[in-house]
C-alpha cells in the first residue's frame, strides 16, 4: 500500500470524531461528519458543536478543502499552508480547547493560553482517551457487546469505594451498610462490564494511584446513579455514554493539572 493511501485511510477513520478546528479569528470544536477524497483534494465537512465556538455562532455546517501537496496531516494536525487553517484531532487537546471555550467569554481569552499549553501532551493519557472513545464507539455501534444477565441478583463491581448491584431489595438490604457509592440498577452485570473494560484502559496510565483512583471511580459511579431507569427510554446507552465521558473528562483534568477544579464534577 502507497504512503499516501495509508494516510488517506488514516485521515477517513477519524470519521465522526471531535476535532479542533482554528482559522483566523475562528476558534471551534467540531464533528468531523465526513471527508471526501477528490482528485488531489481533500474536503472535511465539518459540524460545529453548540457549547465550543467562536467566530461560527450562526454556522450549522461548513466544509474546508485543501490540495493535497498544501496539506500536512502529521501528529492529529491536519494543517493546509495554502488556507491557513488547522484542524486538530487529539482527544486530550479536544477536550481541552473544549473546557477553554466553556469558560471563557471572548477568543482573545483563550488563544493566549492555548498556545502556552500547545505543545503539552501528555502522550499516556492521549492513548488513555483515544481507547476511551473507541470503545465508547465500539458499544454505540454494537460491534461489542456487555455482559448482560437479566435475572442476575447481587454485586457485578466493587472497588475503590464504589459497588454496583442490582435492584432487588435483598441485594439492596445486604450492602445497606456501605458508605461509599453505590449504583443501584436493572444492569448490574451490563455496568460491571463496562467498569471492568474501563479498567483495563486507565489502569495503563502511571498517575493510577491512590487518591485519582478513588477520585475517578466515585465521579464513574455518581455518573452511572445519575441516569434516572423510570424515565429513560435508552438507559444503558444512556448510561454508557455518561460514564465512558465522565472517565475520558476525568484523565483529560488530571493532565492538565485541572484535577482539584471546583467546577469538576458539577455539572
Amino acid at each position: 500500500m502507497t504512503t499516501l493511501l495509508i494516510e488517506l485511510e488514516k485521515i477517513s477513520s477519524i470519521t465522526g470524531e471531535l476535532a479542533i478546528f482554528q482559522k483566523s479569528g475562528v476558534l471551534a470544536v467540531v464533528r468531523i461528519e465526513r471527508i471526501i477524497v477528490e482528485p488531489n483534494l481533500l474536503s472535511f465537512r465539518l459540524v460545529p458543536e453548540n457549547l465550543g465556538r467562536f467566530g461560527l455562532e450562526n454556522q450549522e455546517a461548513f466544509s474546508i478543502s485543501s490540495r493535497f501537496n498544501d496539506l500536512d496531516f502529521s501528529d492529529g494536525r491536519y494543517t493546509s499552508s495554502i488556507d491557513n487553517w488547522v484542524l486538530e484531532t487529539n482527544p486530550v487537546r479536544v477536550l481541552y480547547v473544549s473546557e477553554l471555550i466553556v469558560q471563557k467569554t471572548r477568543i482573545e481569552e483563550i488563544l493566549p493560553v492555548f498556545k502556552v499549553d500547545h505543545e503539552f501532551c501528555d502522550e499516556m493519557a492521549a492513548k488513555i482517551v483515544t481507547e476511551l472513545m473507541q470503545l465508547k464507539n465500539q458499544i454505540q455501534n454494537r460491534k461489542i457487546s456487555l455482559i448482560s444477565k437479566p435475572k442476575f441478583k447481587g454485586q457485578s463491581w466493587g472497588g475503590a469505594d464504589v459497588i454496583v448491584l442490582s435492584k432487588d431489595d435483598e441485594t439492596k438490604k445486604s450492602y445497606s451498610h456501605f458508605s461509599g457509592v453505590t449504583v443501584i440498577s436493572s444492569y448490574a452485570t451490563e455496568i460491571g462490564d463496562l467498569f471492568r473494560k474501563i479498567l483495563s484502559i486507565v489502569g495503563k496510565s502511571p498517575n493510577y494511584h491512590y487518591l485519582s483512583k478513588y477520585m475517578l471511580w466515585g465521579e464513574v459511579g455518581l455518573a452511572a446513579s445519575s441516569v434516572d431507569e423510570d424515565k429513560s427510554t435508552a438507559i444503558l446507552e444512556e448510561i454508557c455514554h455518561k460514564v465512558i465521558m465522565t472517565a475520558i473528562d476525568f484523565i483529560t483534568l488530571e493532565t492538565r493539572g485541572y484535577l482539584h477544579s471546583p467546577s469538576f464534577g458539577n455539572d
